[in-house]
């Protein structure tokens, strides 16, 4: 299904032409810009929308996904790679299978990383409810409430790397592979390859 939202902001439809969406965004960015009266949030949404749609590749990725924050697209494409490559090399003949059990082995060690931050951050919050009484710089106070920060950003980054590592696999699973060879190699310029070999490892066969 395709994802209309942003064709909405800009108000054009889903199989509008690059020519069409330029005239669009030029339309309403005039309308919602601060010098003509319009909202800042607008603006900044309405420029959000055409970065996506007028990047090929970007809305090739919207259209399939809803995804509109084009780092973390590559971020997930930079991690789906890794991953396909990893299974090239440890099992060519069941690509996504290895995927699927490396990305699930992934999230079950950030799962308990997660649950440790956590009793972290509780057993700093629990530590400042214990102060009844600081100085005036409150070092120890303002160390834990640093700790706290530092545990969050933390947490936050390991729930992305288990979203993002989801998105991969639904990346790859766009794909279709082909067993080669009957034992995980690949013909190549008529000679046996190993997949190996096809990432420059240096083992012959």
């Amino acid at each position: 299904m395709k994802h209309v939202e942003l064709y909405e902001i800009l108000g054009v439809e889903p199989d509008a032409t690059p020519d069409e969406i330029r005239k669009a965004y030029r339309e309403r960015a005039k309308e919602t810009h601060s010098d003509q009266g319009g909202e800042d949030e607008d603006f900044i949404e309405i420029a959000k929308a055409y970065e996506i749609l007028s990047n090929p590749d970007l809305r090739a990725q919207y259209d399939r996904t809803g995804e509109t924050d084009p780092r973390a697209t590559q971020v997930r494409r930079s991690i789906a790679i890794g991953l396909f490559i990893a299974a090239m090399e440890r099992d060519p003949d069941n690509i996504m299978t290895m995927i699927r059990e490396v990305v699930e082995l992934t999230i079950q060690d950030r799962e308990v990383e997660i649950r440790a931050i956590r009793r972290a951050i509780e057993k700093q919050e629990e530590a400042i409810g214990r102060i009844t009484s600081a100085p005036e710089d409150d070092f120890l106070g303002n160390y834990l409430r640093g700790k706290i920060v530092e545990g969050e950003a933390a947490l936050s980054a390991k729930e992305d790397d288990i979203e993002n590592h989801k998105k991969a696999v639904e990346l790859l699973a766009e794909y279709g592979f082909e067993r080669r060879g009957g034992v995980g190699f690949w013909i190549r310029d008529n000679r046996m390859t190993s997949a190996g070999n096809l990432f420059g490892s240096t083992h012959t066969t």
